[in-house]
């Protein structure tokens, strides 16, 4: 197939293993190309896109014949190679995510343990010891936790999932079980809201958003902690808050916002990971995050989710 203009284009410069693949999908009987467009990625070995084929012939948004031009199409074909190494880029990142939220997080908890049945021993075996292992109990807990946060959000953006209604009512139950015993620490006494919404998102990760907020207003809150779980509806939106019944004990306002998860490897970021992973799993699921303030120096943390649409 001879394709005007196209022999005298310079060669796409490539990185090592990249290449562009010609097909001819043309529809024309005279055999003459109508259009040309990128349609598909080839994987190397490794799993990685490594070709990218050009289609010549008709084809949805794809350039025109009429148009084609010698620089036209050496900006098209770069541009198609560009594309795929963000494409390599993007599926590199997926698969180290998914190897740390997995594999490593698996092995972790597996050495974890360990530590904790030596630790376990010690402490049955040698009642003098306990004053020693009881930080260590506390640590390999703090250390499990961490683990399963982080892994849990890692999976969440390595493999986005499609929206479905959100069972609410059973989200907020197991975020409150998994607090149970910091609530009756703190005398916790919480008000729900008689019914739900209905939304659009994934109820584990609801799950894990309330579990946030709420283990947030119950370790800033002083006691006994008064709590309100409220909903309310905005266009498209629908917002989700924990709110304290007495402004006094409002949150404090965020210094910089909800610092996203991309920027906590920043020293000046903070410790906490829990208003991050709220707000990325709720740009997840298309809503957002955020702090209001009540005018008295105090606020609480709310997230939003898109509102389900009605039945038809």
């Amino acid at each position: 197939m001879e394709v005007p203009g196209l022999e005298s284009l310079p060669p796409p410069e490539a990185p090592p293993g990249l290449g562009i693949l010609l097909i001819d999908d043309t529809a024309d009987a005279s055999g003459t190309p109508t259009a040309v467009s990128a349609y598909q990625n080839l994987r190397d070995a490794d799993g990685l896109p490594c070709w990218i084929a050009v289609k010549f012939g008709s084809a949805p948004d794809a350039i025109p014949a009429a148009d084609w031009s010698t620089g036209q199409l050496s900006h098209f074909l770069k541009a198609t190679l560009d594309r795929l190494t963000d494409q390599r880029e993007v599926a590199r990142l997926r698969g180290e995510m998914l190897t740390v939220a997995r594999r490593i997080s698996h092995d972790l908890r597996t050495a974890l343990g360990g530590i904790l049945s030596t630790v376990d021993v010690l402490a049955e075996t040698v009642p003098a010891s306990r004053s020693v292992t009881g930080p260590l109990f506390a640590s390999v807990d703090e250390m499990t936790h961490l683990i399963s946060r982080t892994g849990f959000l890692l999976k969440a953006i390595a493999m986005p999932l499609p929206a479905a209604p959100v069972k609410m009512a059973s989200a907020v139950a197991t975020a409150q079980s998994r607090l149970e015993s910091l609530a009756a620490r703190q005398g916790a006494m919480i008000t729900l809201p008689d019914a739900w919404p209905e939304v659009l998102g994934l109820t584990a990760w609801a799950e894990t958003i309330w579990w946030n907020l709420l283990h947030n207003a119950l370790r800033f809150s002083p006691a006994p902690v008064r709590l309100i779980f409220a909903w309310e509806r905005l266009p498209g939106l629908v917002k989700f808050s924990v709110r304290p019944q007495d402004s006094t004990t409002s949150a404090t306002p965020p210094m910089h916002g909800i610092r996203p998860f991309h920027q906590l490897h920043d020293p000046n970021a903070g410790k906490g990971l829990g208003l991050a992973i709220v707000r990325r799993l709720a740009e997840l699921q298309g809503g957002t995050s955020g702090f209001e303030p009540d005018g008295q120096g105090g606020g609480y943390f709310y997230f939003t989710l898109p509102e389900a649409p009605a039945p038809r």
